[in-house]
């Protein structure tokens, strides 16, 4: 399957196979038949390339035309999205980098290295190169000690004999583990084959061991924690404030890096990290598993760190490139804005959906709508248990599978609802947004600057606080 098996392996990063199996005593066989259900598109292009041939040998002329037609479509299925390229010319400081991991945990370098819209740091091969993939939104989010723990890390598992097979496995491995880990399990032979968990504890031991000798098990954790958190948060930002609104199709804001940094400089608290994501990350690195287990229970706020990585800035053509990879839009027909200049209603009628859906939750708490502003705060402040309790159900219909961590978040609380609603209002009210990235914190036509989070916050136990909310929010 890889024509090309490395050389040079040290004994302390891989467990070697004997030249008819994989780590962990997985055969080739059972391998690739583990990965047949993800791979069904390849399986195509075969049969259709054999069928090609048969149609040029037959045709002549006529079955060139078939080819020029067929050829896109096996680009599309071949050819992966190709993010930013990193050179010692274009990105020093990171390719200088990835080259150290790489000496400091004896592998060899990748072939290539680019910067992509993913938040993650993971290596494959792509047509026989060894291709390092980096997620630009990570750059603003670790220090460079971090991103080396990930780099060594993703380098570690792509140093393998077959490691394609190798890579595409742990893939798929990987993302069971999720489940496991949520299920109380660190093994994950539910719908896997056990030589494939045999196989998967094995390469990602391997790898969780390299990096321990790096940096040591509690910093190597910790590294992955921001990562997962990262993930996650990044997301909920591009829904959230990165994309061009619903409806609005062909519409980019090109400066969308920007705003995340923003949103770093404000900090961004870790809701997404608890003992549920620490269990789930714990079943994905069995050599780390205390150690991230031991950090579920503590807090995580994603920030701007002291020491991070250096990127040199990358021109309009790049930046464009990573916010359609981003959001997933083609590259035909597109009209880009930044946020400076986007037009401030998409920004009133976020608000004003999200407040709508506060407004409905405490009318299904009454059974009524509300008669006036008064009764909807009174039942945000004062009976938030039983709309916690409206919020989790109709999460659990959304989402049958969803853990307690993930029912929390998506359910909120009374100052983040309360919060909404002020945004809203002073939106209305010819308020605006300091930043459209970052929420609730807004500026009003004299320059008075308010953050509505903290209001709100004031606002539980300070009747006089309540009173400005409700002033703010009356009317609207």
């Amino acid at each position: 399957l890889d024509p090309h098996p490395v050389q040079g392996k040290t004994p302390s990063m891989i467990v070697e196979d004997d030249g008819r199996r994989l780590p962990g005593g997985l055969s080739l066989s059972r391998a690739v038949w583990s990965l047949a259900p993800d791979h069904l598109a390849i399986v195509g292009v075969v049969v259709g390339m054999g069928s090609i041939a048969g149609v040029l040998a037959t045709t002549g002329g006529a079955g060139l035309s078939v080819l020029m037609l067929v050829i896109p479509v096996l680009a599309a299925l071949l050819v992966r999205p190709g993010g930013v390229a990193v050179t010692a010319g274009s990105q020093p400081f990171l390719h200088g980098l990835v080259h150290a991991a790489a000496a400091r945990t004896g592998a060899p370098p990748p072939t290539r290295v680019r910067l992509v819209a993913e938040v993650s740091v993971s290596a494959d091969t792509h047509w026989g190169r060894r291709e390092l993939r980096i997620g630009q939104p990570l750059l603003s989010c670790l220090t460079a000690d971090q991103l080396t723990v990930l780099v060594a890390h993703a380098l570690a598992i792509l140093h393998h004999d077959r490691p394609m097979l190798v890579c595409a496995l742990h893939r798929r491995w990987a993302d069971r583990a999720i489940d496991a880990g949520r299920a109380g399990s660190r093994r994950v032979v539910g719908g896997l084959a056990e030589g494939v968990d045999r196989f998967g504890q094995v390469v990602a031991g391997a790898a969780d061991a390299a990096v321990v000798g790096l940096c040591g098990a509690g910093d190597a954790a910790w590294a992955f924690a921001v990562e997962a958190t990262a993930a996650m948060a990044h997301l909920d930002f591009v829904l959230d404030s990165g994309g061009s609104p619903r409806r609005v199709h062909h519409t980019l804001i090109e400066d969308l890096d920007d705003g995340w940094q923003t949103l770093l400089d404000h900090g961004v608290p870790g809701d997404w990290w608890d003992e549920d994501a620490a269990a789930a990350l714990a079943a994905q690195h069995p050599g780390l598993a205390e150690e991230l287990t031991a950090l579920g229970t503590r807090s995580l706020e994603l920030k701007k760190p002291a020491g991070r990585v250096w990127v040199e800035p990358l021109t309009r053509r790049e930046r464009r490139r990573l916010v359609r990879t981003t959001v997933g839009r083609p590259a035909e027909g597109m009209r880009w804005v930044r946020y400076a200049t986007a037009p401030a209603r998409w920004w009133v009628g976020r608000a004003a959906r999200e407040a709508d859906g506060v407004r409905d939750l405490v009318a299904e708490v009454l059974g009524r709508r509300p008669v006036d502003t008064g009764e909807l705060l009174d039942v945000l402040f004062n009976r938030s248990g039983e709309a916690l309790e409206l919020a989790v159900a109709a999460v659990l219909r959304a989402e049958p599978d969803a853990g307690p961590g993930e029912v929390a978040r998506e359910a909120g609380d009374p100052t983040a609802a309360v919060a909404l609603l002020l945004e809203h209002a002073l939106l209305e009210r010819g308020w605006l947004l300091e930043h459209p990235a970052v929420r609730g914190v807004l500026v009003s036509p004299t320059g008075a600057r308010l953050v509505a989070d903290d209001l709100a916050a004031r606002a539980v136990d300070d009747h006089e606080a309540r009173g400005e909310v409700l002033a703010l929010i009356t009317d609207i």
